[in-house]
């Protein structure tokens, strides 16, 4: 069969989607037809699934790079592939890649011999490629659920764990409650504008004088569902007690991949109302800073690794949030080298976090932040690595983070957002205090613990951790990359 010409574009431009979700029917038909095989004695097939998978993350990254039709629309336009949606696929990929070499010796020690879960994060990962491309509110509302769902899952794999089962349940009922919310915005939208495209939204808008109450309704709800995905206060709840109660593993995911797709397509949203952004300003705004009143605050008493790791999530949630209520090309671009070089520190954190070996008895709790109190007793250079993560994450120079944070900061006081500057600011301060606080209990306590030590760190690991360590530095003397690829996406966005 002859296909059609627009047709055969439409297939070239998603390739790569294709190829990784044919790859993973394969590898789901693999597992299930071999690990119920009574002549191979049923197998356990985690090592291999993992390895086959990390495999088909590279050819996709490799299939992103040559794609060979770039800026264009396909399938009535549902899906765009732009600069934005180019560059965001591949910081999922790699992010991705890091995330199950960080995770290889966890998946060994802690036995998942579930290879589903696998399936599951590939399934997770192919949701968020295709939300950097959707730019349809029904395209965009399937593919969200298909990640919620992914993500539901993981929160609740271990089904051995009370903790664990609360997580998924508590994180399906709230997602499912958010996203009745962002389809009843969507509703509210096609009744009032006749199309959910957003290219035909932005037009009808800007020919408008102004909204009515419907049509800003409408748009409201969609954020509300946007900023409950993002884990923006008020609508935060969720985040910290889920990052608790779900495996080590899947709290991984949850909290280094999926912020990026979300971010993309929040901007591809908000400049559909991008010429009446007086009203839809304050929302983000009014979610900006509560985010950081609320990560800055709430986590000084925390004892808890996961949940203080989520509650700086927040607050960091809320500098994007003021980077995106600029809407400008310095404040977008302010907003995606804020989220790549916060994904680099994030995956050098958790790698040193996955570095650690419990003893029977932490089997059965959270990590606390006094189980690091041995740190540089065990192994001074993880310490060290440790220590400069959070260091980049306070955001003090010579690091990363200190120059992620000075543009946002910069992009809001050039906009005339100097109050809110100078707030923001002082919160970022305060919330310096329990990084430092993280850096005392590694450098300067002594535990008594003698069942926690650092286990033997395999290649793969050890080098993510490395190469993120170094990053820190490197992109803070020499920032060009993640400044031509935050500007290449910036362009590639509707202002």
């Amino acid at each position: 069969m002859v296909l059609p010409y627009s047709m055969e574009n439409n297939l070239k431009i998603i390739i790569p989607e294709i190829f990784l979700f044919s790859s993973i029917v394969i590898i789901l038909f693999f597992g299930c037809f071999i690990s119920s095989s009574l002549i191979r004695r049923y197998p356990l097939l985690n090592k291999t699934i993992n390895k086959v998978l990390i495999l088909v993350l590279i050819f996709s990254a490799i299939l992103i790079v040559n794609n060979p039709i770039v800026n264009s629309y396909c399938f009535n336009g549902c899906v765009n592939e732009d600069s934005a949606s180019h560059f965001v696929k591949l910081s999922v990929v790699f992010s991705s890649i890091c995330c199950f070499f960080i995770s290889s010796n966890y998946i060994r020690n802690y036995r998942i011999n579930n290879f589903e879960f696998f399936i599951v994060v590939a399934l997770a990962i192919f949701g968020l490629n295709l939300l950097a491309m959707s730019h349809d509110f029904l395209t965009s509302y399937i593919i969200l659920e298909l990640q919620s769902f992914c993500f539901y899952i993981l929160a609740a794999f271990k089904r051995c764990s009370a903790y664990s089962t609360e997580a998924g349940l508590k994180y399906f009922l709230l997602g499912s409650f958010s996203s009745t919310v962002f389809v009843f915005g969507i509703t509210l939208i096609y009744g009032v504008f006749g199309t959910v495209d957003f290219s035909l939204l932005h037009f009808i808008i800007y020919e408008n004088s102004n909204l009515f109450f419907l049509d800003k309704l409408g748009f409201i709800f969609v954020f509300i569902g946007i900023l409950f995905k993002l884990s923006a206060a008020p609508f935060h709840v969720w985040s910290p007690d889920i990052y608790d109660g779900s495996p080590l593993i899947s709290t991984l995911f949850f909290a280094v991949i999926p912020k990026i797709s979300i971010l993309l397509f929040t901007f591809r949203v908000f400049s559909i109302v991008s010429d009446k952004t007086n009203f839809f300003v304050s929302i983000f705004l009014i979610s900006s800073i509560f985010s950081v009143i609320v990560g800055s605050l709430v986590t000084l008493k925390q004892k808890r690794l996961k949940k203080l790791l989520a509650y700086s999530s927040i607050n960091h949630v809320g500098y994007l949030l003021l980077g995106v209520s600029l809407f400008s090309i310095e404040s977008t671009s302010s907003v995606f080298f804020y989220i790549l070089s916060y994904t680099i520190t994030g995956l050098c954190v958790w790698s040193v976090v996955f570095s650690l070996q419990p003893g029977r008895f932490l089997n059965y709790r959270a990590f606390n932040l006094v189980d690091f109190g041995v740190i540089l007793k065990t192994n001074l250079l993880v310490g060290c690595i440790f220590g400069t993560c959070l260091f980049s994450l306070a955001g003090v120079p010579p690091l990363v983070g200190f120059y992620a944070k000075l543009n946002i900061f910069q992009s809001a006081i050039n906009a005339g957002f100097i109050l809110v500057a100078c707030f923001v600011v002082l919160m970022s301060v305060v919330s310096t205090f329990y990084y430092i606080r993280l850096i005392r209990y590694a450098f300067f306590e002594n535990s008594t613990k003698k069942w926690f030590f650092f286990t033997h760190i395999n290649q793969a690991h050890a080098v993510v951790m490395t190469v993120t360590f170094l990053l820190l530095w490197v992109l803070f003397l020499n920032p060009v990359i993640i400044d031509l690829i935050s500007y290449k996406i910036v362009l590639s966005l509707i202002f």
